[in-house]
């Protein structure tokens, strides 16, 4: 299937068989897995979750690549959806997991879409840009993305992709992240809180706590935050702040 990538889509097409077994293999896809797939593409990564998983659902925003993936022989047993990715519901019960080659302009939107929502994937393996990829990971968390993320799920870089792997050729290198999705009795109990202060601290990020977060110099006092900046905090430190504020 030819088609030129449209830019303002993000597009950027996987060429690697080696990279997309690589990736399937780090969702860990068995043939008890049901599978959401966001943004298939030319469908390369869709025919080998096709191969290995249950089930597999392909949503797909760009309609000019549908009748492409549907005369697809290889993706007879896939279901193909055209819609907004960021626009679907999934499913209220049941498990599946997501793995996907995504545009690097909704990864924070993707990734908080699914993770917040009533029934969130067990796992989450996505292709996404490099430096971000990095960030997501950081210990303590580095940014807001980074711990939202990790507020839900433990994430883990798996293995870079360079650039040269897509067409058209992004300028950037890519990687592929793995978030396995915390047990909802596992995750703190406030994060919609810790959110909250943490956007406020982050909006100036390289001042201490004490002048972002100024309302509540006795609780980071009593913590011992009170000299810190935001990207210092652990999940814990975190936690504990929201759970001395009423």
């Amino acid at each position: 299937m030819s088609h030129k990538a449209k830019k303002h889509l993000g597009q950027n097409f996987l060429q690697s068989q080696t990279i997309v077994e690589q990736i399937v293999e780090t969702a860990e896809v068995t043939n008890k897995d049901r599978i959401l797939e966001i943004g298939p593409g030319l469908g390369i990564l869709t025919e080998e979750l096709a191969k290995k998983a249950a089930h597999t659902t392909a949503i797909e925003i760009d309609q000019d690549l549908i009748p492409g993936l549907k005369n697809n022989p290889a993706l007879a047993r896939v279901e193909i959806i055209n819609e907004d990715a960021l626009q679907f519901t999934p499913p209220k019960t049941g498990k599946y997991k997501i793995v996907a080659n995504i545009p690097y302009y909704i990864t924070s939107p993707l990734i908080t879409h699914f993770l917040t929502t009533e029934n969130p994937p067990v796992s989450t393996t996505l292709l996404i840009q490099k430096e971000v990829a990095e960030k997501i990971v950081t210990d303590p968390p580095e940014s807001i993305l980074a711990l939202q993320i990790q507020l839900y799920a433990e994430p883990t870089l798996a293995f870079l992709v360079p650039a040269k792997h897509f067409n058209p050729k992004p300028k950037v290198d890519s990687a592929v992240i793995h978030l396995e999705t915390l047990q909802k009795n596992a995750r703190t109990k406030n994060p919609e809180k810790i959110l909250k202060l943490a956007k406020q601290a982050f909006s100036q990020k390289r001042k201490k706590l004490s002048n972002t977060l100024r309302d509540y110099k006795p609780q980071l006092t009593k913590l011992d935050l009170q000299d810190k900046r935001p990207q210092h905090l652990t999940i814990k430190d975190w936690e504990q702040l929201a759970n001395n504020i009423k």
